[in-house]
């Protein structure tokens, strides 16, 4: 249902904690709609479409990002993001 996405849990890259890796990403295929449910972490995130358009939300404000381009979550923001569409993103924390 698109006006009612499933939930998936958001992964745990925000929450590493490593000096050695200043900067962690991962390469995410959404495959139908659903959305990653609200949580905040105290790494920065920088979510990257390269196909398709997410949908990021946060107290300050909503945001559709489009393919290349990109929004920046800094740390410990509340925020949830869900693709619009089939959608390919990059992130990193």
């Amino acid at each position: 249902n698109v006006d009612n996405p499933p939930l998936s849990n958001p992964l745990d890259l925000g929450f590493v904690a490593d000096r050695r890796r200043p900067i962690l990403s991962y390469l995410m295929d959404a495959e139908g709609p659903h959305r990653a449910a609200a949580h905040q972490h105290p790494r920065a995130q920088f979510i990257y479409p390269t196909k398709g358009t997410y949908w990021v939300t946060t107290p300050q404000g909503n945001w559709l990002v489009p393919p290349n381009q990109a929004v920046w979550i800094p740390p410990n923001i509340h925020h949830w993001s869900a693709p619009i569409e089939w959608s390919n993103m990059n992130v990193s924390a």
